[in-house]
């Protein structure tokens, strides 16, 4: 076992864990989180809206269920998780798959979808399995007031006359258009914003077996429902100059289409009548509020606003996520050592880092086509002097042992972080390492030991807080283990280990 003195960091462990994300294929990208974690007020970040069909929803057992989530979206973003459970105590992952009920009963079948910046929206269904020949199924009467007036509005509705031909009624279950529900003959719910409403009442009798009725409800403003503006921004950050594409083609007219998008790019520069999608470059660090103005044929308008972060290259806060592109200004031998003068991505920046883009990854981008020797250099500020778990986030696209190590301000800090994985690339898991941080500013190196690799992020999280300065020494362990998990939009995750 060989031992490194580091002030900034002394390595304790290094592993290669599992990183369990959706499938998906190809070469470099992946999960992560982002620098300002989850859903946060301050970013502007707009929760993802989970939505999804089940068919049939209702048959004899044994039954298939296809389960199709492509209607999820994030306003301001892109789902970057769905998490299923079946209600008969079985649980899956992936955008859409199929499952068989195999025994008769009412089952609720629950979505969880996570979008880009950790936020998360939940969605559910009823499936109903009955016995071959079974009972009749019963009748729903739906019965609400008002059906339209000016947001917020408030509406009862009962379901007290439904009826069961040879039973009685057990549940009465309430989809109220919006993404709320409720269980109950007679409910009452808020509608804060405007739209058009399709209300779903679905009545369960003792067997399993169920009915539905719908209606809708109009929620106005001062009698007219207006068009609903959502826009969303492709990278949400970076280094300047950032080019951003900018999508407003979400943005939905009730009851007229949207004829004209006006955007205002918070930099004082606009654009009008543009179009449903536009681009635009930032070329200073700032944050800036992007603001689409939508119009529908009527004459009726609304906003939606997303908030671009562009960086000034750090230094970045640690704990925290450092994604692969943000390495330091300055150019070759001070951000970055690459050994091929040209941008084989050709995205994001304008040097000779190969930065490749995937809408999958935790910023859209990853550092790839990787030889040996290459690294990238971040400057970070640490919080909190303590023991942080530091994970590069690799998509490995060849067999064989592969290594990275981190220097902080010039000295190994973890020693060789060996991994033998070959999930593929764009199919990223963490390459572990511990070691000890001091508070203050540093620089990070990542070292690329060898090639046949994708970056996409760097991830450190605080173990523990042991305050005071760090000079001790720790001893460094490889343990290069690892697992390959499908990434994208169906199935089941599979989870295993490797050497």
């Amino acid at each position: 076992m060989e031992r490194w003195r580091v002030w900034a960091g002394a390595v304790l462990v290094v592993a290669a864990a599992w990183s369990c994300g959706e499938d998906g294929g190809g070469g470099g990208g992946g999960g992560g989180e982002t620098p300002d974690g989850g859903a946060n007020a301050s970013t502007g970040n707009q929760r993802p809206e989970a939505s999804f069909t089940a068919t049939p929803q209702q048959g004899d057992a044994p039954l298939e269920v296809r389960l199709d989530a492509l209607g999820s979206r994030d306003p301001d973003g892109s789902v970057v998780s769905w998490a299923w459970t079946l209600g008969d105590g079985e649980v899956a992952t992936g955008q859409n798959l199929k499952h068989v009920f195999t025994e008769a009963g009412v089952y609720t079948v629950e979505l969880v979808v996570t979008d880009d910046d950790g936020a998360t929206d939940t969605a559910t269904r009823v499936v109903t399995v009955t016995v071959e020949g079974g009972e009749q199924a019963p009748t729903a009467s739906l019965e609400a007031s008002p059906l339209e007036g000016d947001a917020p509005l408030a509406v009862t509705f009962s379901g007290a006359a439904s009826s069961d031909p040879d039973g009685s009624i057990a549940i009465h279950r309430w989809d109220f258009g919006d993404g709320s529900s409720a269980t109950g003959p007679e409910v009452r719910h808020t509608y804060q914003n405007t739209g058009v409403y399709d209300v779903v009442l679905t009545v369960f009798d003792h067997r399993g077996n169920s009915g539905s009725a719908t209606t809708q409800v109009r929620v106005t403003r001062g009698g007219q429902v207006p068009p609903e503006a959502v826009v969303s921004a492709s990278p949400r950050r970076g280094l300047p100059p950032l080019e951003v594409a900018l999508d407003g083609s979400g943005s939905l007219g009730p009851e007229s289409p949207v004829v004209r998008w006006d955007w205002d790019f918070g930099d004082g520069a606009t654009s009008a009548d543009a179009g449903a999608r536009v681009s635009h470059r930032y070329a200073t660090p700032g944050e800036y509020t992007v603001t689409l103005t939508v119009t529908d044929a009527a004459g009726l308008s609304d906003s939606g606003a997303v908030t671009v972060d562009v960086y000034d290259g750090g230094p970045f806060p640690i704990p925290g996520v450092v994604e692969a592109e943000w390495y330091k200004a300055g150019g070759a031998e001070v951000g970055f050592f690459d050994s091929d003068a040209s941008n084989n991505g050709g995205a994001y920046r304008d040097d000779a880092v190969d930065v490749g883009r995937d809408d999958n990854a935790s910023n859209r981008h990853f550092v790839g086509w990787i030889a040996a020797g290459e690294w990238l250099a971040f400057d970070v500020v640490v919080e909190t002097t303590g023991i942080y778990d530091v994970a590069a986030l690799i998509g490995a696209g060849i067999d064989g042992d592969k290594q990275v190590h981190l220097e902080v301000d010039g000295v190994d800090a973890t020693g060789p972080m060996i991994f033998t994985f070959n999930a593929g690339y764009r199919m990223y898991r963490p390459v572990e390492a511990t070691l000890e941080l001091s508070a203050g500013p540093h620089e990070v190196r990542l070292y690329m030991d060898t090639g046949g690799y994708d970056v996409d992020a760097l991830r450190f999280t605080l173990r523990e807080a042991t305050g005071g300065e760090n000079n001790g020494t720790n001893n460094g362990t490889n343990n290069g283990t690892g697992g390959e998990s499908n990434n994208g939009t169906g199935g089941t995750s599979n989870n295993g280990t490797g050497g």
